[in-house]
């Protein structure tokens, strides 16, 4: 299941990680705007948030996610 939740939450965060937008919500070809309204025609949004528990741990999972790719690139040691 670990490895599902990180293919949809690699897939939300791409646009991110390479800079196209800065936030989950701001890119609007992937499908986790949809998902969050319950807007979606593809998506099976209940199945999905029935999978991460809840809307809330969706995005608190997508939220600890970002976090972990902006503190690799964030990081900077000093002596």
């Amino acid at each position: 299941m670990e490895h599902f939740f990180n293919e949809v939450i690699y897939t939300h965060r791409n646009p991110i990680h390479h800079r196209f937008c800065k936030g989950y919500g701001d890119w609007s070809y992937t499908s986790y705007s949809e998902i969050i309204d319950v807007k979606s025609e593809i998506v099976e949004i209940t199945k999905l948030r029935k999978m991460f528990g809840s809307n809330e741990n969706f995005i608190e999972m997508h939220r600890i996610n970002l976090d972990k790719l902006l503190s690799k690139f964030i990081s900077v040691d000093i002596p």
